[in-house]
Formats: C-alpha cells, structure tokens, sequence
C-alpha cells in the first residue's frame, strides 16, 4: 500500500493488510517526487527512470511543435 504521511493514522490497519509505505507530503504536491519514492519503494527504479525519460521526451516534442504558440498558451 502506498500512501502519504496524512494517512498515517490507518497506518497500523494498512499494514496489516500489505507491506505499506507512507511518505511525508510537505504540503508539497510534486508528482514526480512521490512517482521516485514509490518506483523505489517497490524495486522499480530502472523502470520509473524510463517512464520519466519518455515523459520529458514527450514534453519536448510538445514544446517543439507549439512553438511560439506555447508562451501564449495558459
């Protein structure tokens, strides 16, 4: 189970249903951050690695065809 610090009061219930793994939050909303913690929670790092490259690849080739558009797009 995989969860942030907010859930940590149904810690001890979580855990006994599957290994649980919970991160603190910061009040920060970073996506990626959490994606890392977790793709290493779970042995999958080389895997997340990819997702994250093919991600920023695909933003590129976005970025690339918007063009001068993209500063004008909200």
């Amino acid at each position: 189970i995989l969860g942030l610090d907010w859930d940590e009061p149904a810690y001890k219930q979580l855990s006994q249903i599957a290994p649980t793994v919970l991160i603190a939050s910061d009040d920060d909303l970073d996506w990626k951050r959490w994606f890392k913690v977790y793709a290493e929670a779970l042995g999958k790092t080389k895997e997340a690695d990819q997702i994250m490259a093919a991600y920023q690849q695909r933003i590129a080739d976005l970025q690339k065809q918007l063009g001068n558009r993209l500063s004008s797009t909200q």
